[in-house]
């Protein structure tokens, strides 16, 4: 191994190494997730000070942050449950949305004809003169 790629090798190594221990030292509640429920590997490779297109580069990473992962999983979810209220408050709004919807195609559809009805007459119909 040349010289080069043997310092890329060790700051490969400590990176990994870095992302281990991050992990031990952080409690599960303040690690950043993405939106399907993983570490964000973008931002925690930000906070480690290395980018984060080295994670799907160096397996030793990725494994790492797979760790990580499982342990998230094993945890209680962060998501906030909705309750009953608010399921209901929020279908109660999802109904007067699509009310109003219909309120307004109906109000365009009259429109529409009003427009049409007008442009025939004005195209085909001679004025009348007092």
């Amino acid at each position: 191994m040349s010289k080069r790629q043997n310092t890329y090798a060790k700051i490969g190594a400590d990176n990994a190494e870095k992302v281990k221990e991050w992990g031990k030292e952080t409690p599960v509640s303040q690690m950043p997730t993405n939106q399907f429920g993983g570490v964000s590997r973008s931002k925690v490779c930000e906070m480690l000070g290395f980018s984060p297109s080295t994670v799907g580069s160096n397996i030793a990473i990725s494994e790492a942050f797979d760790r990580i992962d499982e342990r998230l999983a094993k945890a209680p979810s962060k998501q906030r449950k909705r309750t009953d209220a608010e399921v209901k408050a929020l279908e109660k709004r999802i109904k007067h949305l699509e009310s109003r919807v219909a309120v307004l195609q109906a109000e365009n559809d009259v429109l529409k004809r009003s427009k049409a009805a007008e442009e025939f007459f004005l195209n085909n119909c001679r004025m009348i003169r007092a």
